[in-house]
């Protein structure tokens, strides 16, 4: 006979967190997937709370982990519970040297709540090129900028072999560790986007996300080649050490991509390949984005440019009042 699954007895606000926690890591333990007694960390420190989730910094067996707590992870139906379980299950199998590795989860005593327990990094990719600047000048080695383009190209392309789409690579989700990139909360986007669609959660993301689906409000599957989208306005990031659109609004944003097809400016003297490569990576149409197997090809061939550094001197625009009659910079279009 086979195993009834713990979700079928659960029912949507009857169970309290502790029920709901043990129920979903029971599940997991019997999916193969460690579970961590957590009175056994030590040195639990608060790191931060994001759009979706709290983090911790935990030592196990003179490790550190970090803890994930996702925010409101009580009350959800049957269906997503079963999606969030095949997700971590399948995550927990994800080995590589740019995905941020799963090691188990746990129960926390002190909340009840839900725990991922994870690989620990220093720092996100958008903390990481903020260091780098002094006031209002950004500088990276050029040799530092293909190096951190390939790992996370790398560690997309390792996404794509196993069929995970991310759905919301931004820079606040690369994490960096000792100088590497490393692709973080993927896999579980997708149920959380379901459950938390609103203006506040879009703010990190939506300059990153692919028109198409920002045109088609939602109706539109995103694929691989969603995520090559994004990964073309994280490579421009490198080059201007500040996130897309930075100053503007969600719905100025959005006007920017979908009205005026708009892209974020190229970062003067940038070498022109890497410029190629972002305005294909960018492109509107889908069918002329690059594989990432063409993306890490020619980061291979931009490692010889003789280049030094790539320099930027940031400009915030602040425009709340759009006009659409704006014309567009040559420099700031896909290239379509």
């Amino acid at each position: 006979m086979a195993r009834e699954s713990p979700f079928n007895s659960i029912i949507m606000g009857d169970e309290t967190p502790h029920r709901y926690s043990v129920k979903l890591v029971e599940f997991l333990h019997a999916n193969n997937v460690r579970n961590f007694d957590f009175s056994q960390f030590s040195q639990v420190s608060y790191i931060q709370k994001g759009q979706f989730a709290m983090v911790f910094s935990a030592t196990f067996e003179n490790k550190v982990y970090a803890l994930k707590c996702l925010n409101n992870n009580l009350y959800m139906d049957q269906e997503t519970l079963r999606h969030l379980t095949r997700e971590v299950t399948n995550l927990y199998k994800i080995n590589h040297p740019n995905v941020i590795k799963l090691y188990g989860v746990s129960i926390d005593l002190n909340t009840n709540n839900f725990l991922l327990v994870l690989q620990f990094a220093d720092k996100t990719l958008c903390e990481h090129l903020k260091s780098k600047r002094i006031e209002n000048l950004y500088q990276i080695s050029w040799g530092e900028l293909i190096n951190l383009a390939k790992g996370i190209t790398n560690g997309i392309k390792h996404l794509h072999e196993k069929n995970i789409i991310h759905r919301d690579l931004h820079s606040k989700n690369i994490l960096i560790n000792e100088g590497k990139a490393l692709i973080a909360d993927f896999g579980l986007s997708k149920f959380i986007s379901n459950n938390k669609n609103s203006v506040s959660t879009m703010q990190c993301s939506v300059a990153y996300t692919d028109p198409q689906y920002l045109s088609s409000s939602g109706g539109f599957e995103r694929n691989e080649k969603s995520d090559i989208y994004s990964l073309g306005i994280l490579l421009w990031e490198l080059t201007s050490g500040i996130p897309p659109f930075e100053g503007l609004n969600v719905f100025n944003i959005v006007h920017r991509i979908i009205i005026n097809n708009e892209r974020p400016e190229i970062v003067p003297d940038t070498p022109s390949g890497y410029i190629d490569l972002i305005k294909k990576c960018w492109s509107s149409n889908q069918n002329e984005r690059p594989t990432t197997s063409f993306i890490l090809n020619q980061l291979e061939k931009l490692s010889t440019e003789t280049i030094n550094t790539i320099t930027n001197r940031i400009v915030i625009r602040s425009k709340n009042n759009i006009n659409q009659n704006e014309p567009m910079d040559d420099s700031s279009n896909d290239g379509n």
